[in-house]
């Protein structure tokens, strides 16, 4: 439906203000703004029952949808024929199927079969528009998914480690993980590795080296054993952390001694203890 031949604008005849009107709803030629408003309102329509968008009279002179008053289902997603979910030309549901489609289908073109389960619950989930969101955000790391898909990326707990690790990742392995796509981990054990990894980049080649094997084959190990039996505290995360900035700050200390881990005297060590009573920072 146009607005009549030769107008460009007229008073809308639900907020009354002087602009473009090029549909009508309940008989009145209406605003853009108002038309996107009708369209996000749906309600039970009293012919057919069902959540359709209102802009009609029937024969009672109730509002109705189009389908019950022989109009052309124009708020109808020409995909499904809902009317309770605009996302566009299409529903929320239908934009939101193509587009997890587009994201998680492997190099053949179908759904990954490993990533199906993400297929599912996010379309599954009750405001597709929240997802849909989600996915055009380039920050929220939907990218990940979709290299997974790909065969770029290894659906991997390892393939996380290599990654920074900051909310939006964080999200994404956690998701997957609650899927069971990957299996269940302690997340505040192995955010530790990224973090380290950070730490490492920082120090002298040789201390680096020794802060490795000590983080990875004491601390980590000891972490991950807890894990198994739930038993990872958080006190226990921390004393993980500052017991990792504590030896790198030893070294430090060591080398303006101009000693090592090897030549260093036990009056040394009390000297270190005596500067430095407590974890404190690096």
């Amino acid at each position: 439906m146009s607005a009549p031949r030769g107008w460009s604008t007229t008073t809308c005849g639900h907020c009354r203000e002087l602009r473009p009107c090029h549909r009508r709803i309940l008989g009145q030629w209406v605003c853009q703004t108002c038309v996107l408003r009708f369209r996000r309102a749906p309600g039970p329509c009293p012919g057919c029952g069902g959540l359709k968008v209102l802009a009609f009279y029937d024969a009672r002179r109730r509002p109705a949808c189009a389908g019950c008053t022989g109009h052309d289902p124009v708020y109808a997603c020409p995909a499904c024929g809902r009317e309770d979910s605009p996302f566009g030309r299409h529903c929320g549901p239908c934009t939101l199927r193509q587009q997890l489609t587009e994201l998680l289908a492997d190099p053949s073109g179908r759904i990954h079969p490993q990533l199906q389960p993400v297929f599912d619950a996010l379309l599954a989930g009750p405001r597709p528009q929240t997802t849909l969101y989600w996915l055009t955000r380039a920050s929220a790391r939907p990218d990940i998914l979709r290299d997974m898909a790909r065969g770029e990326l290894e659906i991997s707990h390892a393939a996380f480690d290599a990654l920074p690790a900051d909310r939006a990742v964080n999200y994404v392995r956690d998701l997957l993980a609650a899927l069971g796509v990957l299996p269940p981990y302690a997340p505040a054990v192995e955010r530790i590795v990224p973090w380290l990894r950070g730490i490492l980049t920082e120090l002298p080649k040789q201390h680096a080296e020794l802060i490795d094997r000590f983080a990875r084959w004491q601390l980590l190990r000891r972490l991950r054993l807890l894990a198994e039996r739930d038993r990872v505290t958080r006190g226990g995360v921390q004393h993980a952390r500052a017991a990792i900035l504590g030896a790198a700050r030893f070294l430090r200390w060591l080398d303006e001694q101009d000693t090592t881990l090897a030549t260093a005297t036990q009056a040394q060590l009390e000297d270190y203890l005596v500067c430095f009573p407590g974890r404190g920072s690096a």
